[in-house]
């Protein structure tokens, strides 16, 4: 099969390797900028965010979104397809199943607007049961959120 530049070869790689580099907790919006989504996966930037930062309002949350992939260092455009892909990875507790928080960020995606040269459609979703990628439905039990405590 062959991908299409702005899909992602291994979603859950992408996943584990942004838990190697950094804390993810529960509430947790990063925002992941990928270079060659369908090749070599490389994660090159997170955006730290909350996943409470959205207002519900899909046009100022897309502004918001907007403005940090605009801070990203994303390479100008040249002529040529985008290499690169942000990424949106949702912590929450809870199953790995797509809900309504996961649709206000992909409401908000659809109004960024950030005129950037890269893809940004892409969410997975990242729980203490495993993940689940929205564009693909791929998913899995590991990598996930440690278990909380009770």
């Amino acid at each position: 099969m062959t991908l299409k530049p702005h899909e992602f070869r291994d979603p859950g790689a992408v996943v584990a390797d942004v838990l190697a580099q950094y804390s993810v907790e529960p509430g947790d919006a990063l925002l992941v900028l990928v270079h060659h989504p369908s090749t070599v996966q490389e994660v090159v930037h997170v955006t730290r965010m909350h996943v409470e930062d959205l207002s519900g309002d899909s046009w100022d949350d897309g502004q918001l979104l907007g403005k940090a992939v605009q801070a990203m260092p994303i390479p100008e455009w040249d002529g040529k397809p985008p290499e690169h892909s942000v990424t949106t990875i949702l912590a929450r507790t809870g199953l790995a199943i797509i809900g309504s928080t996961e649709g206000e960020w992909l409401a908000a995606w659809r109004y960024s607007n950030h005129l950037m040269h890269t893809y940004s459609w892409e969410l997975i979703l990242l729980t203490e049961h495993g993940w689940v990628d929205w564009a693909s439905g791929l998913g899995g039990h590991t990598p996930r959120l440690p278990m909380p405590s009770t």
